[in-house]
């Protein structure tokens, strides 16, 4: 879809008004055939997809409209059950039987879910057991009449080292691109996340950082984020000059705390930050855990024992936390992407 470089904010779409991207989520040109295929996804059997291939940079609103679709799918039946996981989370599930068979009888009911979501399925390159696993769990899934949504970095046949089936699959239903947003979409990203989080920026101000930031809108509210921080810290309006100091890389936020670091990792991850500092053990909550903990290492200087108790653990889990962590470093991308965007949201590059 052509866009236009206007230095008119394009409008958001008023009829939505779930929260996503910290607040309403705007349907852009650049995401509006993704964001109609997610809607339609709890229409009757007839209407609707049941396979929903999303792809795009990192940053761009996969996630967010992932976790879009779980809410339209629990505001049309209360009692659906929604799994969502990200690839090496589904990796190391698949390497034991009675694991990958929880994900299709995890529902209250003792059945499939209602909406399986599979994020980043890019992580499962080089790993053919898991993606056989996955192929076979997909065709049950949709066999059962189960809403299905696999996201990716990029088209499922620019996929490196997959298997051709599970290629096929994702191509035999919806396929929909998010791209980065032009000029005009920036605009009002910048203005919506400045109202969202009650950040005041002048229009001139909005206009630099669209104009200087080509980028993703995850991206986008950190610079927001960081700029107000960086502002309350030294009691000054954000203006213009401001801006392009921080823009060369001169600010630098404070440091972060451990309530900060958890709830952007529960944000990344899209799960309650209650679980996260809760003694619960639910599949979905370990990795983002130990995520949080890596950084809270990496980002504070808060003891292991602090970080333990913070997370209602002992030091000992801290330790195992941040040696998987530094596993999964070196041969999974998705999580290194998640833990580089919690970084920026945190204002701290890499």
């Amino acid at each position: 879809m052509r866009r236009t470089e206007s230095d008119r904010p394009a409008k958001p779409d008023a009829r939505d008004t779930d929260s996503a991207f910290a607040g309403q989520f705007l349907v852009l040109p650049e995401n509006q055939f993704a964001h109609t295929a997610i809607a339609r996804l709890p229409l009757p059997e007839r209407k609707r997809p049941s396979f929903v291939f999303l792809h795009g940079p990192p940053g761009v609103g996969k996630s967010h409209l992932a976790a879009y679709a779980a809410r339209l799918v629990k505001r049309h039946r209360p009692d659906a059950h929604v799994q969502q996981l990200i690839a090496s989370q589904f990796r190391y599930a698949a390497s034991d039987v009675a694991d990958l068979r929880a994900i299709l009888d995890s529902g209250s009911r003792g059945g499939p879910p209602d909406l399986f979501v599979l994020e980043d399925v890019q992580a499962l390159q080089n790993h053919p057991e898991p993606q056989r696993q996955l192929r076979g769990l997909l065709d049950e899934l949709v066999a059962h009449g189960s809403r299905v949504i696999v996201t990716a970095r990029c088209s499922a046949g620019e996929l490196q080292k997959f298997l051709p089936q599970l290629v096929n699959r994702f191509h035999s239903g919806v396929t929909a691109m998010l791209r980065l947003p032009g000029l005009s979409s920036r605009l009002s990203l910048l203005t919506h996340f400045a109202s969202a989080r009650q950040v005041t920026l002048s229009n001139e101000v909005i206009r630099c950082l669209a104009k200087s930031l080509p980028v993703s809108p995850r991206e986008l509210l950190a610079a927001v984020v960081q700029l107000d921080a960086a502002a309350r810290h030294a009691r000054q309006p954000i203006s213009v000059a401001s801006v392009e100091k921080w823009l060369r890389a001169d600010v630098r936020s404070p440091a972060p705390t451990l309530a900060e670091i958890t709830r952007v990792v529960a944000t990344q991850f899209d799960v309650p930050l209650s679980t996260l500092r809760s003694k619960s053990r639910s599949q979905s909550a370990v990795l983002p855990r130990q995520c949080a903990m890596f950084l809270a290492r990496e980002l504070t200087n808060a003891s292991q024992v602090a970080i333990g108790e913070f997370f209602s653990r002992d030091h000992s889990t801290v330790i195992h936390a941040c040696q998987r962590i530094e596993q999964f470093l070196t041969d999974d991308p998705a999580v290194r992407q998640h833990l580089s965007q919690s970084r920026l949201a945190l204002g701290r590059s890499e």
